[in-house]
C-alpha cells in the first residue's frame, strides 16, 4: 500500500504464537500507542517508519510478541514525539533504500527487546535515542544512529510578540525556550558489539527555528 497509518492502540501480550505479518508501504506512521499480538514474527517494511501522537503526552509506540521486523529508509519519531517499541524476543533494523534527515526536532526513540540488532538507520534529529537490550545489542556495519542536526533546518517552537521563544511539553502551559534540546544516545546491553563502519552520530550542526503567527491589520 502507498500509506499505512496503525491506530489500534493497545493489547495484553499472548502466550502462544505462530505466523508471520508483513506489512508494507510507501510511509508507515505509528500513531499513539499500539500493539501487534499472537505473531511469532512482525515485519514493517516502508520508506519512511514515522512515529506521532493524538496525545496531549505526545507519546507514540508498538509493542509486539516474538521477533519485530523493521525495514525501513529512516525511522523517527516526529517532533517532540516520546516513541518506545518492545519486542517479546528480538528487534532487528534493516535499511530499505537510501536514508534522508526527517524534518524532525527534539523527540526520543527508545527500542527494547532482549536481542536487538540495528542495521540499518535510527534518526532522532535534536533529540535522544535509546536501544535497550537485555542480552544483546549490536550495531552492524553500515548502520547509523543519529541524533545529529547537521544539514537540516527545522521548526522548534514559537515566538511570542517576537521577545520570547517558547515550547509547548505537552501536558501544561507553554515554558520559555532557555537552551537547546539535549542530544544523547544510549546503549544498553550484557553484550553489546559496535562493528567497524558503523556509526553513532551526537555531532552538531543544523538550525532550529521558531515560527510566529502574523494577523494582518483589518481595512477600517
Amino acid at each position: 500500500a502507498p500509506y499505512i497509518q496503525l491506530a489500534s492502540g493497545a493489547a495484553n501480550s499472548v502466550a502462544s504464537l505462530a505466523g508471520t505479518l508483513t506489512l508494507k508501504s510507501t510511509q508507515t506512521d505509528i500513531h499513539g500507542l499500539n500493539s501487534i499480538r499472537g505473531y511469532q514474527q512482525t515485519i514493517l517494511q516502508s520508506g519512511h517508519i514515522r512515529f506521532t501522537s493524538p496525545e496531549i503526552d505526545r507519546a507514540s509506540g508498538l509493542a509486539v510478541d516474538g521477533d519485530l521486523v523493521l525495514k525501513a529508509s529512516v525511522i523517527y519519531p516526529g517532533s517532540q514525539i516520546n516513541a518506545t517499541v518492545t519486542a517479546g524476543n528480538s528487534i532487528t533494523i534493516q535499511q530499505n533504500g537510501g536514508a534522508s534527515l526527517p524534518l524532525s526536532a527534539a523527540g526520543s526513540l527508545t527500542l527494547r527487546a532482549p536481542v536487538i540488532t540495528q542495521n540499518g538507520t535510527l534518526a532522532s534529529p535534536f533529540g535522544s535515542i535509546m536501544l535497550d537490550a537485555s542480552s544483546s545489542l549490536t550495531l552492524a556495519a553500515g548502520s547509523i544512529t543519529s541524533v545529529s542536526g547537521a544539514g537540516l533546518t527545522a521548526l522548534y517552537g514559537t515566538l511570542l510578540n517576537g521577545e520570547s521563544w517558547q515550547v509547548d511539553p505537552g501536558p501544561g502551559a507553554p515554558v520559555a525556550i532557555a537552551s537547546l534540546p539535549e542530544k544523547k544516545i544510549t546503549l544498553n546491553g550484557s553484550n553489546v558489539a559496535v562493528e567497524e563502519g558503523s556509526v553513532v552520530d551526537i555531532s552538531g550542526g543544523g538550525d532550529l527555528r521558531g515560527f510566529k503567527k502574523v494577523v494582518p491589520n483589518s481595512a477600517v
